[in-house]
């Protein structure tokens, strides 16, 4: 039978957030046993958004399930499922949120009273506080209990209560739109506070202490959070200060006067530059939001003159065009091109997830002396100051070998502008349309002379897995021209290839299949085979879902990297099977941190720390041991410890500073500073009494 999902809202509208301080508890509309909060920590650079943090706790008598969502502006993120006992609450680590609103929502749906472990039989699903709670849903009948389970009634079907589905579906929408009603008005509320308030500033800045000191009081009452009542009162105590000594002041002569409107002007100063810095922070936000709405690769001439524009720019600085060595075309999706020239490789890609537009100009020379007449180049800094941001950043773009330009705008230029419109050919480049289509012959041309050996065989049906320069992607084809090449050599390093296409296509039953042949078929195992067999048991949105099974093939991959290790005698080989062993022992830690599905933290800490002694510099292993240390636990021996966490924590910033120190510009050591500063916040707000 079908039933009713019951959906209650938490929903708190905010203004600009002065302070980094937590929202008021908020109980949820429905279940009202349910409240929550968040804190806004304003832009992080790092994270590349802004940082939010959210907390929900349990108030009722009873074990609460429920699935939440968490909503800043339009950008809403799912969290999963969560079990709190009475009384308990959950505060989730920071995340960053790509829209710049200060208004956030908490949803929480699907409430039933349980834990995920009992059967759906055994289930009372929550139709709100005071009703009627809705248990044992089978075979067209239900159990119906009062909400204090006090008296038990049977029915014999529930067509009454199908027949109440759409009441309770027009009370929510009411309830909804009493909501948004609401929200409006705290909105509305907000923007009169900082109205009044400015006015009071206006005032003081103006010497009129007692009419400032009104409008203060006015804004009091119309402060909507505890920010807003503190910034005001505070307002307000200096202005009932200053109109009880006026007089005293204007006896005191001029030149205190002075002084006084000294410190006015250099107050009115920084609470000025404060404002302007937060427009400016906002009018590049907007820059970079209007350019993302757009979707570029609707034009296809727009991705043409992306090519032709860095082709003309670049042979002006006397890099030669030598070919076009990739091109993807993902219809509406993606359009990535290589561009080769002496010594010099430019990717352009351009990515639509649907709703923002990303694109991207990466430059990579072959040697730091071809690269430097680029890195000076007031071309290359055009491009770089077409990220709003880049002042920022200005001392972290460039490596010794290679920058990344993050372009917003491009399009609007008056030198792309005359590309689009001109078109850009030389002696050694006839126009990306015109260069494009010769390569896309040359590869199909290619591809139809490969003959049916083993080796052209293998080499077509690459070629159509990865479906680039203008060979569509077909996975089937792929897949016959696979099982030719293995029925004619018997080669059973084919099977690991056949295995994994069947991975990409999500039948893991097949992958497994074709794994486990090539096992059973193989004196020298790849350690590979392994590692794609354990990601699959440890896929929990599969039905082969097994943690015993990815533990047994994760220590097998691992048996076979630390044998290669102990046999490889060339150092950077050595360091690369070191980050193996590192990641798998890491991948294993989580295998048994899977919140909600899989927690022996006991086992987990073990594995994380075997993956720290083949690899110092693995934050993700620091991280989580630091998350396991920090954590309330209530079942078994594993009990938290507010030392050791504060110890990983600040071993996570220590790994950062090294990966920072080696290379700064790589992606690992990007996330290690993201992941650090998320540690210190989790400390920080975890153990505040804690000595720095």
């Amino acid at each position: 039978m079908k039933k009713i999902v019951l959906t209650t809202v938490i929903i708190l509208q905010t203004t600009f957030l002065f302070g980094q301080q937590w929202s008021n508890w908020v109980k949820a509309t429905c279940n009202q046993g349910i409240q929550g909060a968040a804190v806004n920590y304003g832009y992080n650079e790092y994270g590349k958004g802004y940082e939010w943090n959210w907390k929900v706790k349990n108030t009722y008598t009873r074990t609460v399930t429920f699935d939440l969502y968490f909503k800043v502006g339009n950008d809403k993120k799912s969290w999963g499922t969560f079990t709190l006992e009475p009384n308990k609450e959950h505060q989730h680590v920071s995340f960053y949120y790509n829209d710049a609103s200060p208004a956030f929502l908490i949803t929480v749906e699907n409430v039933f009273f349980g834990t995920l472990k009992d059967p759906n039989s055994k289930r009372c699903w929550a139709e709100c506080d005071n009703g009627t709670a809705i248990c044992n849903i089978k075979d067209g009948q239900a159990n119906s209990s009062s909400g204090n389970n006090q008296q038990t009634t049977t029915q014999n079907d529930l067509t009454e209560y199908n027949r109440s589905k759409a009441d309770l579906e027009r009370q929510m929408q009411n309830e909804n739109a009493k909501r948004q009603e609401e929200a409006n008005k705290i909105n509305n509320q907000s923007k009169q506070f900082i109205s009044v308030y400015n006015e009071g500033v206006d005032l003081q800045r103006r010497g009129n202490f007692k009419e400032a000191k009104d409008k203060y009081q006015q804004a009091s009452g119309l402060a909507t959070n505890d920010t807003q009542r503190k910034q005001a009162k505070s307002a307000f105590d200096d202005m009932d200060k200053a109109t009880r000594n006026e007089a005293a002041l204007n006896v005191i002569g001029d030149g205190l006067k002075q002084i006084g409107s000294a410190l006015d002007k250099a107050h009115e100063e920084k609470q000025q530059k404060y404002r302007d810095e937060r427009s400016e922070h906002e009018r590049k936000r907007a820059i970079i939001d209007e350019d993302k709405a757009i979707n570029t690769i609707t034009d296809p001439k727009i991705f043409e003159t992306y090519a032709d524009y860095v082709v003309k720019n670049l042979e002006s600085l006397n890099y030669t065009f030598e070919k076009i060595s990739l091109y993807t075309n993902i219809p509406n999706k993606e359009k990535t091109v290589m561009l080769n020239f002496k010594g010099i490789m430019v990717i352009i890609t351009n990515l639509w997830d649907g709703s923002s537009m990303s694109k991207y100009i990466t430059f990579k020379a072959e040697s730091e002396k071809l690269y430097s007449n680029l890195k000076n180049s007031a071309f290359l800094e055009t491009l770089k100051q077409l990220y709003p941001f880049y002042d920022n950043f200005s001392g972290k773009l460039n490596s010794f070998d290679h920058t990344n330009c993050i372009v917003f705008g491009l399009e609007k230029t008056q030198p792309f502008i005359e590309v689009y419109n001109k078109g850009y050919q030389s002696t050694t480049y006839k126009g990306f349309a015109k260069t494009l289509s010769e390569f896309e012959k040359a590869t199909k041309q290619k591809l139809a002379k490969k003959d049916n050996s083993v080796d052209g065989l293998i080499e077509k049906a690459e070629l159509y897995i990865a479906g680039n320069n203008g060979v569509e992607k077909n996975y089937q084809k792929a897949l016959e021209l696979y099982q030719q090449a293995l029925d004619k050599s018997k080669d059973k390093e084919i099977l690991l290839k056949i295995g994994y296409l069947h991975e990409k296509n999500l039948n893991y039953d097949k992958a497994i299949e074709s794994y486990e042949s090539y096992i059973a078929n193989n004196n020298n195992i790849k350690s590979i085979v392994y590692s794609s067999l354990g990601w699959i048991y440890n896929n929990v949105d599969t039905p082969f879902y097994n943690v015993e099974k990815a533990k047994n093939n994760f220590e097998k991959e691992i048996a076979i990297l630390e044998t290669n290790y102990n046999r490889e005698t060339v150092e950077n080989k050595k360091f690369e099977l070191k980050k193996n062993i590192a990641n798998t022992y890491s991948t294993l830690g989580f295998l048994y941190n899977y919140p909600g599905r899989n927690e022996v933290p006991e086992v987990s800490v073990v594995y994380y720390e075997k993956a720290l002694q083949w690899d110092e510099n693995d934050a993700r292993a620091a991280f989580d041991l630091m998350k396991l240390y920090a954590k309330d636990w209530k079942d078994g021996n594993f009990k938290r410890d507010t030392k050791k966490a504060k110890f990983w924590a600040l071993k996570v910033c220590e790994i950062a500073d090294r990966l920072e120190v080696k290379n700064g510009e790589s992606f690992e050591a990007k996330i290690a500073r993201m992941s650090c500063g998320t540690a210190k916040d989790h400390v920080k707000n975890n153990f505040k009494y804690l000595k720095k």
